[in-house]
């Protein structure tokens, strides 16, 4: 059940006019979906989970735990997301990279990176694109 009160918005990216939002989930509760697109209606926005409700399950790891940025891709039309991994400050999964084709709303890509290359006591924070022209060359 949503908490309005609990929103809190860490990062934002806007492609041809979507507004893609990542909400913090990680030491509150009340927050269904931590990566939402703005829908405006009328005078009244609302939030839509992206890709949809069931992929923003909380303490399923094949989901979108706690994603801490995003990034869009104007020259493929993909979504890049960071999740961190934390529910209401417990680290169900290990933490990943996500790719999702904005159209088509289907997940592309996925890495889940190794304790190895993140310990438990780091935090992922923010996620940068390396783009030419034409391509995302690294992230």
């Amino acid at each position: 059940m949503l908490i309005p009160e609990n929103l809190l918005i860490l990062n934002l990216d806007v492609l041809n006019g979507q507004i893609f939002t990542t909400k913090d989930r990680a030491f509150k509760p009340g927050i269904p979906a931590s990566l939402n697109t703005v829908i405006k209606r009328n005078w009244n926005s609302f939030l839509k989970p992206f890709p949809n409700l069931r992929l923003n399950r909380a303490g399923d790891c094949n989901s979108i735990q706690y994603a801490i940025s995003v990034k869009t891709d104007p020259n493929t039309n993909l979504i890049w997301i960071l999740d961190e991994e934390v529910v209401k400050n417990v680290r169900f999964c290990r933490r990943k990279l996500m790719i999702f084709d904005i159209r088509t709303r289907r997940e592309v890509f996925r890495h889940i990176f190794p304790d190895s290359v993140i310990s438990e006591s780091s935090k992922l924070f923010d996620l940068t694109l390396d783009r030419d022209k034409y391509f995302t060359r690294y992230a």
